[in-house]
Parts: structure tokens; C-alpha cells; sequence
């Protein structure tokens, strides 16, 4: 499902409600980012699923991922994404790339480029739950 207020997408306050009836949410730094930002925006959000954050779970499972990349090598990895928990290391290391919108966009209004670069993230959330399945399932 694809959420903003443009077109024939369902709107941003349907993703919120969507995610106050979830029983679990899986992203990347959630905790610390997303989560508040949505308390800000909507106060009546109360998070009350089940939150899985794969900023932690990578910290937690690959405490010496710096290791990992020297040892890999990652084809196009940036050195300084060497070491990193990052959505963005993480892209390289499951060939999943984002692109650099992100950094250079202020965010202030909807794109379509800013929807594409989200789905990019979501895409690589996916694979990386997928990666952090077996862990869990243990």
C-alpha cells in the first residue's frame, strides 16, 4: 500500500491509523526516529504494536559488522559506509542501492522522486527483516 496526500493514494492519516491497529512494526531506527516523529504529527498515535527497530537488531546480531565489510569487500560500498548500521550500508550489502535523493532534498514537500526513494527504503527494510528471520527464528 502506498500512502500520501497526492492523487489516488490513500492518504498519510490512513497510514497512522494503519499503524495504530498493527499488531507489529518493523523499521530502521524507528524507535528513535520514526516513532516520535509520528507522536509529533499525531498525537493520538499510541504505538502500542510490537515494535521490531533493524537499526537494533543489526547492532545486536552484527556487533562487528566492520569486520564483515573489510573481509567482503562490497562491490561500489563507499568506505565511509564501512562499519555502518545504515538503511544505506545495508542497500550495498544486499544489492539493493538507494539513490542520493535523500541527501539532497530539504523534505518540505511531497515528489514524486521523495515516493520513490521511500519505496527504495522499503524495499530494503523488506530484505533486511528477511536477513534478520534467521536470527529470530532460532
Amino acid at each position: 500500500m502506498e500512502y500520501n496526500d497526492q492523487g489516488l493514494a490513500s492518504s498519510v492519516i490512513n497510514a497512522v491509523n494503519d499503524l495504530e491497529i498493527a499488531n507489529n512494526i518493523i523499521s530502521h531506527n524507528g524507535i528513535m526516529f520514526d516513532v516520535p516523529q509520528i507522536k509529533k504529527h499525531f498525537p493520538f498515535f499510541k504505538g502500542q504494536a510490537k515494535h521490531w527497530d533493524t537499526l537494533i537488531l543489526s547492532r545486536f546480531y552484527h556487533p562487528n559488522i566492520l569486520e564483515t565489510d573489510l573481509r567482503r569487500k562490497w562491490p561500489m560500498m563507499p568506505a565511509r559506509l564501512y562499519g555502518s548500521h545504515s538503511l544505506e550500508a545495508y542497500g550495498y550489502r544486499l544489492k539493493c542501492h538507494k539513490d542520493s535523493f535523500g541527501k539532497t532534498t530539504d523534505w518540505k514537500e511531497w515528489s514524486q522522486q521523495m515516493q520513490d526513494y521511500c519505496k527504495q527504503d522499503v524495499a530494503i527494510l523488506v530484505k533486511l527483516w528477511t536477513h534478520f528471520q534467521k536470527f529470530l527464528n532460532q
